[in-house]
């Protein structure tokens, strides 16, 4: 089967579309997996496919894997205006973006046409707690577009059958485990664990990260306690501190355990928000 490219006109809604087919996939198998370890490691890029011109033998296709570190190494070897509009791509973050480029040869036959589609990561959530709330939030946060990560050190909470909308579930103790996430400034720290020192532990670990969210469950006593041992033992910072969402979430007059994870989804929603608008 040959590579090819078929031109779809006169669609209901008046457009028309272009589908690539790819008889061989396999040329570029080093391209997806350096997509693949590029998302595991948090890595936002440009899938670039190239397509010559139709000929006897279909339709040429090339391949490129495009990060903000590799995308000088394509200077040269790649024309310019894809350069040009993958660094810009890279800027923007936007996980929708699709780009279409046409160009055209020496001959008249000779068009080329290239795709760039945006590859971002999904805002991290990493969830501390897996009991009632956690498990709450996990299934919200889900539906919310978060790829969500969450820790119990009990393995009969930290389970598929408790947290079955979570993307990765984590037990065991805190430094072998949840501490070892890789933190990046497209992280949300939600702590609601079992108890005011496993909440204390989490926050130790992770108050001084780059996340742009930490919340903490509890009441405002329970708080003020925390927030003294912290600042009294020099573990954080006034600014630091005062950057944790604590208590966590907005205020709706949260009752029931599903009101209290509406409550923090909305706060996460507000956040992300925000940072979209600069």
């Amino acid at each position: 089967m040959e590579n090819d490219i078929t031109n779809l006109e006169a669609a209901i809604c008046g457009g028309g579309m272009n589908i690539i087919v790819d008889a061989s996939p396999e040329k570029h198998v080093d391209v997806f997996e350096a997509l693949l370890n590029s998302k595991m490691n948090r890595t936002r890029g440009v899938l670039a496919t190239l397509c010559g011109s139709d000929s006897k033998e279909g339709t040429e296709i090339e391949r490129f894997w495009i990060t903000a570190e590799t995308v000088k190494n394509y200077s040269g070897q790649l024309p310019d205006e894809i350069i040009v509009t993958v660094s810009e791509m890279l800027l923007n973050s936007n996980p929708d973006e699709f780009r279409e480029i046409m160009q055209s040869g020496s001959e008249k036959e000779d068009v080329k046409l290239a795709f760039l589609g945006s590859v971002v990561p999904l805002p991290q959530l990493i969830i501390a707690g897996a009991g009632h709330v956690g498990s709450a939030l996990s299934h919200l946060a889900k539906l919310l577009d978060f790829e969500v990560t969450v820790w119990d050190d009990r393995p009969e909470f930290a389970n598929k059958t408790n947290l079955p909308d979570a993307d990765k579930i984590l037990s065991g103790k805190l430094d072998e485990s949840i501490a070892k996430l890789k933190v990046v400034k497209d992280t949300y720290i939600v702590i609601v664990t079992r108890g005011h020192k496993n909440d204390a532990d989490v926050l130790r670990k992770f108050i001084g990260s780059d996340a742009c969210y930490i919340g903490m469950i509890g009441s405002r006593r329970k708080i003020a306690q925390v927030s003294d041992t912290f600042l009294n033992n020099g573990w954080a910072t006034i600014e630091q501190w005062e950057k944790i969402h604590t208590p966590i979430g907005l205020e709706i007059g949260s009752k029931t355990v599903q009101e209290i994870a509406v409550s923090i989804a909305a706060q996460l929603i507000q956040v992300r928000n925000e940072i979209k608008k600069g």
